[in-house]
């Protein structure tokens, strides 16, 4: 496995871990998640999991991004906090879903050379 596969993998893990755990947002988690697919699955649009992941993020592109935020009005970004809030209810159960499905997946990735 290469390195950039171990890191994506673990990566993909710590961040379903944390979207479960309630410490990542649904939204942020599913824009990170699927930002690390090309390294992790062949086609995210054939993957049951990154489907998910993909299609919330693209679903909520209208948002603003943990970094854009800084910059919006404090009155608007409210509201949009409003609505994000709504979204993610809508889709938490397919994401939570996906999520179990990475950790299954990708939780356990072969070490190169060990024994185990």
């Amino acid at each position: 496995m290469s390195s950039t596969r171990q890191w994506a993998s673990w990566t993909a893990v710590a961040t379903a871990k944390s979207v479960i755990g309630g410490d990542a947002g649904i939204l942020e988690g599913c824009r990170f998640l699927a930002s690390l697919a090309h390294d992790l699955v062949s086609d995210w649009r054939l993957d049951e999991d990154f489907v998910v992941f993909g299609a919330v993020a693209s679903e909520g592109d209208n948002f603003p991004t943990a970094t854009a935020r800084a910059h919006w009005n404090p009155v608007a970004l409210e509201r949009e906090d409003r609505k994000i809030l709504s979204f993610e209810a809508a889709y938490r159960e397919q994401v939570l879903k996906a999520c179990r499905g990475v950790i299954t997946r990708f939780g356990t990735p072969a070490v190169e050379g060990s024994d185990v």
